[in-house]
């Protein structure tokens, strides 16, 4: 299921310090920026933890039965409890509108992020914000991505956005709607979508027949990167690899 729109149309010292540089650099490259927010994928340091705004991407139907589709900047800030226990906080979501399939899909990411960065979750605080009304569970492998990117201080390519759930054991699972994401990212000025593995054969126009949305992609100008699990899709963002610091499973989560 994609995402539906309802309603109308403290890191401090030598962290803080890599973190302005690599913003600065970044800002200085040509990439999508939010409406009325810091560039995607930049890291902030704040209220003694670490912020960072995705794009996640959302499609649904017009009332003619047409597809639309277009992206939400959410916001995830992470940092640590003076209290002890592992929080996720999502006051602000719920009095945005999220829905339950975007609480549920947030509060996976927050437990899987911090189980992949091998954080205490003893003293782990996630939190997350949104602009406006959402629900559906496919920003649930970036929500991950971006609450493990802010924990690690790796900034993600702002150029880059991604659909997809996310599953108790970190595999990033199949939504509705991809071809419809990767126009809007495209029209927001994105030039990669990373997708779920199980997504790769879509049926991109209306059209009848599916296609590898990886070369339909190619042919519209836009990088399409189908990934297994959360591992594959940090790496699409950063750069990098990444291995759990703890066991991933379903007996975790």
């Amino acid at each position: 299921p994609g995402h539906r729109r309802r309603g109308p149309f403290a890191i401090a010292g030598v962290i803080a310090v890599g973190i302005a540089i690599v913003a600065a650099a970044l800002a200085t490259t040509s990439s999508p920026a939010t409406p009325d927010g810091p560039p995607y994928g930049i890291l902030r340091p704040t209220d003694g933890g670490t912020e960072i705004t995705i794009p996640a991407l959302w499609a649904g139907r017009k009332s003619d039965g047409s597809m639309v589709g277009g992206l939400e900047p959410a916001t995830i800030w992470v940092g640590t409890g003076a209290t002890g226990g592992f929080t996720t906080d999502l006051a602000s979501v719920e009095a945005k509108g999220g829905g339950p399939a975007w609480l549920a899909a947030s509060a996976s990411a927050a437990v899987l992020s911090t189980l992949y960065a091998g954080t205490d979750p003893s003293a782990a605080v996630v939190r997350f914000g949104i602009p406006g009304p959402i629900d559906g569970p496919s920003a649930g492998g970036i929500l991950t991505v971006g609450a493990l990117a802010a924990r690690l201080a790796v900034p993600l390519d702002p150029r880059v956005s991604m659909t997809g759930t996310i599953s108790p054991d970190g595999s990033i699972g199949p939504v509705a709607g991809v071809p419809t994401k990767i126009r809007a990212a495209q029209a927001a000025g994105f030039t990669t979508v990373v997708i779920p593995l199980a997504n790769r054969m879509g049926y991109p126009d209306g059209g009848d027949t599916a296609v590898d949305l990886v070369d339909w992609g190619r042919s519209i100008g836009m990088t399409v990167l189908p990934v297994a699990d959360v591992g594959d899709a940090f790496t699409a963002f950063t750069g990098r690899p990444i291995i759990p610091a703890a066991k991933i499973g379903r007996a975790h989560v």
